[in-house]
């Protein structure tokens, strides 16, 4: 097990995210684990993600329909985000689409946390629990 996935490991466990089998949840063809951080609507989630290249990255996923159903709370909530990582918060450029229902397209807002200790990504993550609940 790499450091990331064990950090990973761990994050996925301290949010109570791991599977049935007590193991990280993960979409294999597109990512390595992901673990659910808050959920502000159906459709507008963030997540701590294990990229298939390796990097540890905490995200937030709109979907297009959520933008559509609840603009003022989705734009706030992108908003917020990148306010609360600053100049950290970098914009993908391309949509995310969903491993399993490819007609599901995300706006995705992501920052790095591959350099940080899982004590210190576990702080951020609580942090974003109290600021976005």
């Amino acid at each position: 097990m790499t450091d990331t996935s064990c950090k990973m490991f761990e994050i996925a466990s301290h949010l109570s995210e791991l599977n049935n089998d007590g193991k990280v949840k993960a979409f294999r063809g597109s990512e390595k684990g992901y673990a659910k951080v808050i959920e502000i609507c159906r459709g507008c989630s963030i997540f701590v993600h294990h990229e298939k290249n390796d990097d540890l990255i905490i995200d937030l996923l709109v979907s297009h329909h959520a933008k559509e159903k609840k603009p003022p709370l989705c734009g706030n909530t992108i908003k917020k985000f990148k306010e609360f990582f600053g100049d950290l918060c970098k914009i993908s450029m391309s949509n995310w689409s969903h491993p399993i229902n490819t007609q599901k397209d995300h706006e995705r807002y992501y920052v790095d946390v591959n350099g940080k200790n899982t004590s210190e990504i576990i702080f951020i993550i609580e942090r974003l629990k109290k600021e976005f609940a």
